[in-house]
């Protein structure tokens, strides 16, 4: 195994690891409904009695959900009626432990109605200068809106999008509203009527679970970082070892350049006689496996008539052209009865003998032995 290779399967092995953990880690989630991270929240149900109104709401947990029943009436401007989940005790609250929202991007509800189209989700906050234990409205509500059906549907809702709304400003007395959030005090959430909902007939709000959801960006830096690196890191290494490559490869183009010209061919200084016995007995020592092999063939691709290729051949081997073709072919056989398992009939067909009996008798005549007795003398 080379180094490259090596390299590049560590550096897949690292990219795997860093995907595996961003994978596991790279989000995290803060249960509330069912109960998860905060088991001792506190639900509680309020209509607008003590604004005045006539507004009802009562709350029930059963297996699977959290039921809100209520019934909003007339008597005030803006009736309501809601639910609340006290996320953090007064004492906690009173010692600055809270639940920091800004950690999440999102708010899951996953939820249905009975009748009500709209539903307010407000997350609420503890302001420094104004929260106070005695007056729960002294506290930040976040207000947002969100769609709800008959039907359990999932809504996500960016934690950004919850705005201060006016009648908070108002209810404090504000004389200009500011951008102050304070996520990162939080300490409950809030499930209400919307606008909307008809007056004087029972509805219900049903909860199947509540989650916030964030990114954790620390992992996804550290992660994207460590990734970067690995791959400058790999891309480097590509880089500096394609370099060496090539510049070894280079040295070595030039070396074999220098060793092929020493070793170049030297014209051959022969007579046309010469080699155009070359030429026949070329001919006949590639093409012996052949079985139809014949002398017309070989002139007419030597390129010599009958006689002067015959006259060239005698010269060159003192054979005829029939007598070289057997001795060439009979030589070939040897070698395949002592270093292979042929049989002799396979033997005879791949060394041109289009006969196994011929073959036999020619091999007989030029070595006194059959084929099988000559393998027997010889393996």
């Amino acid at each position: 195994m080379t180094k490259t290779i090596k390299i590049t399967i560590l550096f897949a092995t690292s990219l795997i690891v860093l995907f595996t953990v961003w994978f596991l880690f790279h989000s995290k989630r803060l249960t509330i409904y069912p109960v998860g991270e905060l088991p001792n929240s506190i639900i509680f149900a309020y209509g607008d009695i003590a604004d005045g109104g006539a507004s009802t709401a009562n709350w029930a947990q059963n297996d699977s959900s959290l039921a809100l029943s209520l019934i909003v009436r007339s008597g005030i401007a803006y009736p309501y009626a809601g639910m609340g989940i006290d996320l953090i005790s007064d004492t906690k609250k009173m010692s600055g432990e809270f639940i920091d929202f800004s950690l999440f991007d999102s708010l899951s509800i996953t939820l249905r109605t009975r009748h009500m189209k709209q539903v307010q989700v407000k997350l609420i906050t503890n302001d420094p200068k104004l929260t106070r234990v005695e007056d729960p409205m002294s506290a930040r509500y976040l207000l947002q809106v969100i769609p709800s059906e008959r039907s359990y549907q999932e809504v996500r809702v960016p934690v950004s999008g919850f705005l201060v709304p006016e009648w908070w400003f108002e209810r404090n007395g504000f004389t200009a509203p500011d951008q102050l959030k304070y996520l990162e005090r939080g300490i409950k959430i809030d499930i209400s009527s919307g606008s909307g909902t008809m007056l004087g007939i029972p509805d219900e709000i049903e909860i199947k679970s509540i989650h916030f959801f964030g990114e954790n960006h620390f992992v996804n830096r550290i992660v994207f970082t460590m990734g970067l690196v690995f791959t400058v890191l790999f891309l480097g290494f590509l880089w500096i070892d394609r370099s060496r490559t090539f510049a070894v490869k280079k040295i070595e183009i030039k070396l074999r350049k220098e060793q092929a010209i020493k070793k170049y061919t030297k014209l051959p200084v022969e007579s046309h006689q010469e080699k155009e016995a070359n030429r026949i007995i070329d001919y006949i020592n590639a093409h012996y496996q052949e079985t139809t092999l014949s002398l017309e063939d070989a002139c007419r691709e030597v390129g010599l008539n009958r006689n002067k290729f015959s006259e060239g051949l005698k010269k060159s081997v003192g054979m005829t052209f029939s007598s070289y073709v057997n001795e060439v072919r009979l030589k070939e056989a040897c070698r395949l009865l002592v270093e292979t398992d042929l049989q002799v009939v396979e033997i005879a067909l791949n060394v041109g003998f289009g006969n196994v009996s011929h073959f036999n008798k020619v091999f007989k005549q030029a070595h006194q032995k059959t084929p099988l007795e000559y393998r027997r003398a010889h393996v």
